[in-house]
Protein backbone atom coordinates (compact mmCIF):
# COMPACT_ATOMS: atom_id res chain seq x y z
CA UNK A 1 0.00 0.00 0.00
CA UNK A 2 2.76 2.44 0.93
CA UNK A 3 4.58 1.77 -2.34
CA UNK A 4 1.52 2.74 -4.39
CA UNK A 5 1.09 5.93 -2.36
CA UNK A 6 4.75 6.82 -2.90
CA UNK A 7 4.39 6.22 -6.64
CA UNK A 8 1.30 8.42 -6.78
CA UNK A 9 3.06 11.22 -4.89
CA UNK A 10 6.04 10.94 -7.24
CA UNK A 11 3.71 11.02 -10.27
CA UNK A 12 1.91 14.13 -9.03
CA UNK A 13 5.18 15.96 -8.37
CA UNK A 14 6.65 15.03 -11.75
CA UNK A 15 3.43 15.97 -13.54
CA UNK A 16 3.46 19.36 -11.85
CA UNK A 17 7.11 19.84 -12.88
CA UNK A 18 6.39 18.83 -16.46
CA UNK A 19 3.47 21.27 -16.68
CA UNK A 20 5.68 24.04 -15.28
CA UNK A 21 8.42 23.28 -17.85
CA UNK A 22 5.89 23.27 -20.69
CA UNK A 23 4.63 26.67 -19.59
CA UNK A 24 8.17 28.03 -19.29
CA UNK A 25 9.12 26.68 -22.73
CA UNK A 26 6.07 28.30 -24.25
CA UNK A 27 6.80 31.66 -22.66
CA UNK A 28 10.55 31.70 -23.31
CA UNK A 29 10.42 30.50 -26.92
CA UNK A 30 7.03 31.89 -27.94
CA UNK A 31 6.00 28.46 -29.25
CA UNK A 32 2.64 26.76 -28.91
CA UNK A 33 2.59 23.77 -26.60
CA UNK A 34 -0.03 21.07 -26.25
CA UNK A 35 0.70 18.55 -23.51
CA UNK A 36 -1.53 15.66 -22.50
CA UNK A 37 -0.73 13.37 -19.56
CA UNK A 38 -2.81 10.22 -19.06
CA UNK A 39 -3.02 8.78 -15.54
CA UNK A 40 -3.95 5.10 -15.84
CA UNK A 41 -4.61 4.82 -12.10
CA UNK A 42 -7.40 7.42 -12.09
CA UNK A 43 -8.22 7.20 -15.83
CA UNK A 44 -7.79 10.97 -16.08
CA UNK A 45 -6.16 13.15 -18.69
CA UNK A 46 -4.42 16.36 -17.69
CA UNK A 47 -4.07 18.77 -20.58
CA UNK A 48 -2.03 21.97 -20.93
CA UNK A 49 -2.44 24.32 -23.88
CA UNK A 50 -0.42 27.48 -24.31
CA UNK A 51 -2.93 28.85 -26.81
CA UNK A 52 -6.62 29.67 -26.61
CA UNK A 53 -8.11 28.57 -29.92
CA UNK A 54 -8.36 24.90 -30.88
CA UNK A 55 -8.41 25.77 -34.59
CA UNK A 56 -4.78 26.84 -34.36
CA UNK A 57 -3.82 23.32 -33.34
CA UNK A 58 -6.27 21.16 -35.26
CA UNK A 59 -5.28 22.71 -38.58
CA UNK A 60 -1.73 21.44 -38.00
CA UNK A 61 -2.52 17.88 -36.85
CA UNK A 62 -1.18 16.31 -40.05
CA UNK A 63 2.20 17.95 -39.46
CA UNK A 64 2.67 16.49 -35.96
CA UNK A 65 5.73 14.50 -35.07
CA UNK A 66 4.81 11.57 -32.87
CA UNK A 67 7.35 9.99 -30.57
CA UNK A 68 7.36 6.95 -28.33
CA UNK A 69 9.80 6.27 -25.50
CA UNK A 70 12.03 4.18 -27.78
CA UNK A 71 12.09 6.94 -30.41
CA UNK A 72 13.16 9.54 -27.89
CA UNK A 73 15.84 7.33 -26.33
CA UNK A 74 17.38 6.68 -29.75
CA UNK A 75 17.32 10.39 -30.59
CA UNK A 76 18.94 11.33 -27.28
CA UNK A 77 21.33 8.32 -27.45
CA UNK A 78 20.57 6.65 -24.14
CA UNK A 79 18.84 3.51 -22.93
CA UNK A 80 15.72 3.87 -20.81
CA UNK A 81 16.15 0.59 -18.93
Amino acid sequence: MEFNEELQICFVKRKRGLLKKAMELSILTNCKILLAIYDETDSKITQYKSFAKDEEFTSKVAELERFSNSDVSSILHFDLF
